[in-house]
């Protein structure tokens, strides 16, 4: 009898360890970001990536970089600034919305959809992969993951 309650024991204790480490799922599943969180001024801090073509890395890099700045507004628009020359230059403005952790944002002429993997109130993190295939045949692929840091709550 003291042997099936042994085991009867053994059981409970198997079980509840298995149920809290399924309980213990990856938090990052459940992360969505919010336009609240995105909206605001931010500025490039460290960039790392790739570029291919038909498989073969042509160029990669791991840096810093604080030359491009991001305005995004709670009405849904955006500004993309680049420091060259002394002074800040508007290289871009357009639309975004949110779908997911997917950052769309619509310039006009072209479309670009970038991953958030982080965003909290003062980071933001973003992924983007790409990849085409040429008339040619040939097979270029993109891949970045870009940090910035808020430095402004202001959309203005």
């Amino acid at each position: 009898m003291k042997r099936i309650r042994n085991y009867f024991i053994l059981t409970v204790t198997a079980l509840c360890c298995m149920m809290m480490l399924a309980a213990c799922g990856d938090d990052d599943d459940d992360f969505v970001p919010t336009a609240g969180n995105l909206a605001g001024f931010w500025e490039s801090v460290h960039t790392k990536g790739w570029e291919k073509i038909d498989g073969v890395i042509e160029e990669s890099w791991d840096e810093p970089e604080t030359d491009t700045r991001i305005r995004f507004s709670s009405q849904g628009t955006f500004e993309i600034f680049d420091y060259e020359d002394g002074e800040w230059d508007n290289i871009g403005m357009g639309t975004w919305t949110l779908q997911g952790s997917n950052l769309m944002m619509n310039y006009g002429y072209m479309n670009a959809t970038t991953k958030i993997l982080t965003l909290d109130a003062n980071t933001l993190v973003t992924e983007l992969h790409e990849k085409k295939t040429n008339k040619d045949g040939s097979v270029e692929e993109y891949y970045s993951v870009d940090t910035y840091r808020k430095i402004s709550d202001s959309t203005n």
